[in-house]
């Protein structure tokens, strides 16, 4: 402590002891400089406590609901009390408070205050302008919800946490239990039987579950964050294995898949190439279009092999059937259909067309 601290305690002791009549004038004057000495070092240093920044409350209009689930007149009184709280020394007293909070009212609220703030220091003074609780009472008979209390015991005693986490369903539970009348054994009991049914069997097995409601909760909450948790790594455990056995069969599925029918066709003419009983044009007439050569009869051997292996029927590729062969003939160059399946040539003069359908009676003999 100071020298000039000590100065001063001795001053206030004597003066607490036998009064200011025993001072003299000097002792007075020095008592003065003393406080006014500290007060100023106490500025310089820092050491003086500061009270906290807070955001002013927002506007009240007078509309308590707007359908969106908020109480706002509830809000703007709790948003008021923070303030009163935080920054004490700007309101010394509850006229202050009022005024203050008629500041940040509009519309039908400011016209329901505005006459109590003219009769303050008149004869038509009112209490609810100089009394914060009277002010506060008569602002909720006016604003507030007439089955404020009724609705939120409801929400307390039916609201349930559903997919919510405990967190989520604990805020909204402390918001609607602090407008009941309800005491902390009745909420307990509401809080327990609206948790999520796997948390209730967690908690009913345990012998160290929390008495208090505060304490309960917290437990509550920390059970579901690891519920949760344990859920999720479980999910991405088994996403992983089923990505991992897709990938796999997939993999089977490629290593399994049977020879093209490219492939195909080109082992059967290698089968074929040294078989003297089938012609070089049954095997294959793909380059018919470009190698004009005269059509010759299958043989039955080698319509049953294209028709096997799902050759073309006429030129004999793997790539397409026949009503897509770009090597058949056009209707123009047709001929007739009976002497192509005796296996013989047309005779002259014949005009009979020779049509696609023809063709295909043609292969199936």
């Amino acid at each position: 402590m100071s020298t000039n601290q000590s100065k001063a305690h001795f001053l206030q002791n004597k003066i607490a002891s036998t009064g200011t009549e025993n001072l003299s004038d000097n002792e007075i004057t020095q008592l003065t400089q003393l406080l006014s000495t500290i007060s100023l070092s106490r500025k310089d240093d820092g050491s003086s406590i500061r009270e906290p920044k807070v955001n002013d409350p927002k506007i009240f209009n007078g509309s308590n609901n707007d359908g969106d689930g908020y109480n706002r007149l509830e809000n703007f009184l709790t948003q008021l009390n923070m303030v009163f709280k935080l920054q004490p020394s700007r309101f010394p007293n509850d006229e202050t408070k009022v005024i203050y909070a008629a500041s940040f009212m509009d519309r039908i609220a400011f016209e329901w205050v505005q006459p109590y703030i003219n009769a303050v220091g008149t004869a038509y003074e009112d209490p609810i302008a100089t009394n914060f609780s009277q002010f506060t009472a008569a602002i909720r008979r006016m604003f507030g919800d007439v089955t404020l209390v009724s609705d939120a015991e409801n929400k307390v005693m039916k609201m349930k946490q559903g997919n919510r986490t405990a967190s989520e369903y604990t805020t909204e539970f402390k918001r609607y239990a602090g407008l009941t009348n309800f005491n902390e054994e009745a909420l307990l009991w509401a809080y327990k039987n609206n948790i999520n049914a796997q948390i209730q069997d967690e908690l009913i097995i345990r012998s160290d579950a929390p008495n208090t409601l505060i304490e309960y909760q917290d437990l509550v909450i920390k059970l579901d964050m690891l519920f949760r948790e344990r859920n999720n790594k479980h999910y991405r455990s088994n996403s992983n294995n089923n990505r991992h056995n897709m990938h796999k069969f997939n993999n089977n599925r490629r290593v399994q898949l049977p020879t093209t029918r490219t492939n195909i066709h080109h082992q059967v003419q290698q089968v074929h190439e040294n078989d003297d009983n089938v012609s070089p044009m049954e095997i294959d007439n793909i380059n018919r279009k470009n190698h004009k050569k005269k059509y010759t009869a299958l043989s039955k051997t080698e319509k049953q092999r294209r028709k096997d292996l799902d050759l073309c029927a006429y030129c004999g590729s793997p790539d397409h059937q026949v009503d897509r062969c770009d090597v058949l003939p056009s209707t123009s160059n047709s001929v007739n259909a009976a002497y192509l399946s005796k296996g013989k040539r047309p005779k002259k003069g014949n005009t009979q067309i020779f049509t696609f359908q023809d063709f295909l009676n043609t292969q199936s003999q």
